[in-house]
């Protein structure tokens, strides 16, 4: 059995695809598994949370494999050019039990065992519904814009895998670790049902560029095309948090702070202190102070508006709360009280960070 395909087709897709693979405790899992339909050719992967399928056109006839070498042939489809033929042969001779595949292309061939495509584990099934289309990039650069919040310490098969995901609610994307949460909206896009997926799984929708893509929900999965990639997400089965009960309501104070400057006085502390162990920041009216029982940082930024509430807050927290809207002229700061989330926003954006302050010990707050 064979087909025909075009080499560089074939390897842009292998690269593609081969992004997912992860090692695992089942062979197999590791590899590519490649399924020929007469015209097409179909080359998929997975971890068994994420499956990356490429289709491209080919021609010949109808059989499946995995590869077993799936590295090596990555490497050596990339020294194809022109017509590429693939090969199946079946298991032949005494001491040969598994079948082979064999690449042609011009003068040069490679050949390796292969796994039958029947012992590839099946993608999961994706049923008609809830049908709606967003461009790649655009939803891409949301989830990158929030997702710092995510905590990389949690499993999405946690306890909390609300933690560990990426949220999307209505015309919201956002991510929240328990201490802080980020959060952008666009009122173009709003999402038909609710859904949490992880981030390793979202962060594949840049395999799709700027194209605009369709997604398709199943029971536990979400399916995205462009009609050439597909891409199945897991969906974690637990209802979004509700995003808008984290946001203070009552806000007692406000000021603007330059990210640039605020960002640079950060990471000064964030190098005087680099060992401490708890990176606190003493906040008050832009004078900042962070110390432990051996070493003491001092400093101060420029704002507009005051600041009279004392806060203290993570220094790394905030560093990547400030990072969201670098590049933008100035930041704005709501607070509400000493222990309640700080929002940070900016004028003409759609997204906002919170950061939770940490609770003053009660000597400090007497």
């Amino acid at each position: 059995m064979k087909s025909t395909v075009d080499a560089k087709a074939f390897s842009a897709a292998l690269d593609k695809v081969s992004k997912v693979l992860r090692k695992s405790d089942v062979p197999i899992i590791e590899q590519i598994y490649v399924r020929f339909e007469g015209d097409r050719c179909i080359c998929t992967a997975t971890d068994l949370i994420t499956w990356v399928s490429v289709e491209l056109p080919a021609q010949g006839d109808v059989f499946s494999f995995a590869f077993t070498k799936t590295r090596d042939v990555v490497k050596a489809s990339r020294f194809f050019d022109g017509n590429l033929t693939l090969e199946l042969w079946g298991p032949s001779g005494e001491k040969k039990e598994t079948p082979r595949i064999t690449l042609i292309c011009g003068y040069r061939t490679v050949e390796y065992d292969a796994y039958p495509g029947s012992d590839y584990p099946p993608a999961p099934q994706i049923p008609d519904e809830d049908v709606f289309t967003a461009n790649a990039d655009a939803l891409l650069k949301r989830v990158l814009r929030v997702c710092y919040a995510v905590d990389k310490k949690a499993n999405w098969t946690d306890t909390y895998p609300i933690q560990a995901c990426i949220h999307f609610n209505g015309t919201q994307v956002y991510a929240l670790d328990g201490v802080r949460a980020a959060c952008d909206t666009d009122e173009t896009l709003v999402f038909p049902r609710a859904f949490l997926s992880p981030f390793e799984s979202v962060r594949y929708l840049k395999l799709f560029g700027d194209k605009q893509v369709s997604f398709r929900f199943g029971k536990r999965n979400l399916w995205v095309t462009d009609g050439q990639i597909s891409i199945i997400f897991l969906l974690v089965g637990k209802e979004p948090f509700h995003m808008q009960s984290a946001v203070p309501s009552q806000i007692t104070e406000e000021f603007y702070v330059q990210p640039k400057a605020f960002l640079a006085e950060l990471r000064y502390m964030k190098e005087c202190v680099a060992k401490i162990k708890l990176p606190y920041v003493d906040f008050i009216n832009g004078e900042m102070s962070m110390a432990d029982s051996i070493q003491k940082c001092r400093t101060a930024v420029a704002l507009e508006g005051e600041s009279k509430t004392p806060i203290l807050f993570n220094l790394h927290h905030m560093i990547d709360a400030i990072r969201q809207f670098e590049g933008e002229e100035r930041v704005r700061v709501k607070v509400s009280s000493c222990i309640a989330p700080l929002i940070i926003d900016a004028e003409g954006r759609s997204d906002y960070a919170l950061v939770c302050p940490i609770k003053p010990k009660k000597a400090d707050a007497a």
